[in-house]
């Protein structure tokens, strides 16, 4: 009767204890306009100021909060000395009409983006519509498409107004970078205010 006894409680020691991992591991929480999946809010991410901001290493999935929204004007940061692998799963970020705003700004950061579905991101005047600058690394993978967009002096991906690129590898996807007017790259440095040279982008692979 013993045996039983305790055969049973450890089973149900092992169902209490893996259940609660799981629900962890798929549940997403929303963050402004976003989802997000991975990691834990307040701890690994904040959203303040229509900013999503991932500050700890670690993997993310970030989506739309409502399905079939189509566009938002808050922004990613992935804040400087993290290592972050990021899927990007239908996410449409458009702060061209905000001053000085980024859509995705990982200046600092390190990098692993996954892509799925259609993701659009565009940027305002001086800034990278990813903002990859030398010190960054950016990978990019998977199936799904991306349209980068820098505003007036920045790169599609990499440099803002007088920078350069950091290092941007290209596995896979499909990628559309457009740098804005003013001698901004699609893949590399942003414009110069001060001339017409272009800033040089640390490697593309």
């Amino acid at each position: 009767m013993n045996k039983k006894f305790l055969f049973i409680l450890l089973t149900l020691v092992t169902t209490l204890t893996l259940v609660p991992a799981f629900t962890r591991a798929s549940h997403a929480d929303t963050a402004g306009t976003f989802n997000i999946t991975g990691g834990t809010s307040g701890t690994d991410y904040t959203y303040s100021l229509n900013t999503l901001t991932i500050t700890t290493n670690g993997t993310y999935t970030i989506s739309m909060a409502t399905l079939g929204a189509t566009t938002t004007t808050d922004k990613i940061v992935v804040a400087i000395g993290v290592t972050a692998n990021i899927t990007l799963n239908g996410v449409s970020i458009d702060v061209s009409g905000t001053s000085g705003a980024c859509a995705f700004d990982m200046s600092g950061a390190t990098v692993s983006l996954t892509l799925q579905g259609t993701n659009t991101l565009k940027s305002n005047t001086n800034r990278a519509g990813i903002n990859v600058l030398t010190g960054a690394a950016l990978t990019i993978s998977g199936s799904g498409t991306i349209n980068a967009t820098g505003g007036a002096y920045g790169a599609g991906i990499g440099g803002g107004v007088n920078s350069a690129g950091g290092n941007i590898t290209i596995n896979g996807g499909s990628i559309t970078a457009n740098g804005g007017i003013n001698y901004g790259a699609g893949i590399g440095g942003g414009g110069s205010r001060l001339t017409s040279a272009i800033g040089t982008v640390g490697s593309i692979i």
